[in-house]
């Protein structure tokens, strides 16, 4: 929530005034909740900033939350993977953060570390991408670790196995 904050103040410096009223209706609809009005205000905000050559960085990036928001994260990786090449260091952070938390969501934690190390190559201070990170590699151990005693149960259970059959045959 806070992170969507800043970034509608940062757009609101960079964009015509119309385009400000609609991303303005967007952001009061998502504070709001109301998920379908926000994601058409903020459709609409990025056919005006395409119409004018614009980027549409910013009202991509509302787009993404928003789907985010509804779990819909399919459209929100598609949306966020449009802007990841940005030049702007906090949106990019940004966008690499939220593809890790997708990512990690998802239980695919090395991509996740892999996000969350971009999120903090752009942004290094960030401190939620520090702790997603350690989380992520934390995760990643207790797998390995999981497998290495899964590996190890199952070399015993061949074994027994095997002393049972060569029994069987004695």
């Amino acid at each position: 929530l806070k992170l969507c904050s800043l970034f509608f103040v940062l757009f609101f410096l960079s964009c015509n005034k119309n385009e400000k009223f609609i991303m303005l209706k967007g952001y009061i609809s998502w504070q709001q909740k109301d998920w379908n009005q926000a994601i058409s205000h903020f459709l609409n905000a990025k056919e005006i900033a395409e119409f004018n050559e614009n980027k549409a960085e910013y009202e991509i990036y509302a787009l993404s939350s928003t789907y985010l928001m509804q779990n819909e994260d399919s459209s929100a990786v598609n949306n966020l993977k449009k802007i990841e090449n940005t030049t702007d260091e906090k949106l990019s952070s940004s966008v690499f953060y939220q593809l890790g938390i997708i990512a990690f969501n998802k239980q695919q934690y090395k991509l996740a570390t892999s996000y969350f190390k971009k999120s903090l190559e752009k942004e290094p201070s960030k401190l939620d991408a520090k702790i997603n990170y350690e989380i992520s590699i934390k995760r990643i151990d207790d797998e390995l670790l999981r497998k290495a005693k899964n590996a190890k149960i199952n070399v015993k259970d061949d074994e027994d196995t095997y002393d049972a059959i060569v029994d069987i045959f004695k």
